[in-house]
């Protein structure tokens, strides 16, 4: 039976679908049809084998029936049938629809599936999340995880997110300069799944001499010689930039980019303690990364080294791209290992 599954589960695979919980109780259903019918199911082919067995039996002295059962058969119905909650102790439902579980905190649920040893994608038992392959996909915000663990702080999923659709704003430049700075970038985001963690927080973005911030993320990429601000924080802060065309370097590639020079942004943390001076930044409609690269509250919880650290979440862009020549945002203050394989995190002056 366990091939039978894979060979449905290896199907809607190749059909670019993901494999959900229904497919698996419509798969459990067929195999429990087939094992209960009377002529060629499991029981016809277990009476019959008990006979054929008893008759070689008497002939050579053994008369000890064998009971052949299909176990896989008698799982699926059992699974398909018994629903028991593992919060409230009841039955007719799981965790996932427990109105009990849902009555608690979110930070009250992520405690409890960590001391049952549940697993944040699927809430079942005997693996971890990082290496789960049946994660839930939240019927709220789109994310791969279960309903139940929604943060109703983040942000859903649009369709551009989860396509890495860009729609880029044509900007026309008023003159054509001779001057083409070669800028460098490494990152690549065709090659970056969406559940890949990137090393984004939120901060402060304003220009210096002026009292008026802006909050947003900013993404540390130590691979781009250059930093940038998109042109919706250029547009908030109400700076008044030169446009310049340039051209970028990306996995070998080269391409032209319009873009407008901006100087005098600072960054800071959202408590606006810490201040980073940057040096000139390019603007672009958008980041090569949004919300759904940045760590999630169960994905940080799943490491037991870093379950302390809280995120703040807030329902602005990913506006700043913060390369190699901001020495200073990058300096660690303090860093958290765990063993080996595992993620660390990095404190810095911004967060």
């Amino acid at each position: 039976m366990h091939d039978r599954w894979r060979n449905v589960v290896l199907k809607t695979k190749e059909a670019k679908k993901r494999v959900q919980f229904s497919d698996f109780v419509t798969f459990a259903k067929t195999e429990a049809k087939k094992s209960n019918d009377p002529t060629y199911g499991s029981a016809s082919v277990t009476s019959s084998t008990n006979r054929n067995i008893e008759k070689r039996g008497q002939a050579g002295k053994i008369t000890a029936p064998v009971n052949i059962a299909n176990e896989g058969s008698e799982s699926a119905k059992q699974e398909t049938v018994e629903q028991k909650c593992v919060y409230c102790d009841g039955s007719g439902h799981f965790i996932s629809d427990c109105k009990e579980f849902l009555r608690i905190s979110l930070q009250d649920r992520f405690n409890f599936l960590r001391n049952k040893g549940l697993c944040y994608g699927c809430l079942k038992k005997g693996h971890l999340t990082k290496k789960c392959r049946g994660r839930h996909k939240c019927s709220i915000c789109g994310r791969r995880h279960p309903t139940a663990l929604h943060d109703p702080t983040r942000v859903p999923v649009t369709a551009s997110a989860e396509t890495g659709d860009a729609h880029p704003t044509n900007t026309k430049s008023d003159a054509s300069l001779s001057h083409n700075p070669d800028i460098t970038s490494t990152t690549d985001m065709r090659a970056v799944e969406t559940t890949c963690a990137m090393a984004i927080i939120p901060v402060r973005g304003k220009l210096k001499d002026r009292n008026h911030s802006v909050a947003t993320y900013a993404f540390f990429d130590s691979g781009s010689s250059v930093s940038f601000c998109t042109d919706s924080l250029m547009r908030q802060l109400g700076a008044s930039c030169k446009k310049r065309d340039i051209t970028r370097s990306t996995m070998g590639e080269n391409y032209k980019l319009s873009s407008h020079i901006l100087k005098g942004l600072q960054v800071t943390d959202l408590d606006m303690n810490e201040l980073v001076d940057l040096p000139q930044v390019y603007t672009k409609d958008r980041m090569p990364v949004d919300k759904g690269h940045i760590p999630t509250r169960g994905e940080i919880h799943d490491w037991p080294h870093l379950s302390h650290i809280n995120i703040l979440d807030i329902d602005v862009e990913v506006g700043l791209l913060l390369g190699s020549n901001v020495p200073d945002a990058y300096a660690p203050q303090e860093v958290i290992t765990g063993p080996s394989g595992s993620p660390h995190a990095t404190r810095t002056r911004l967060g």
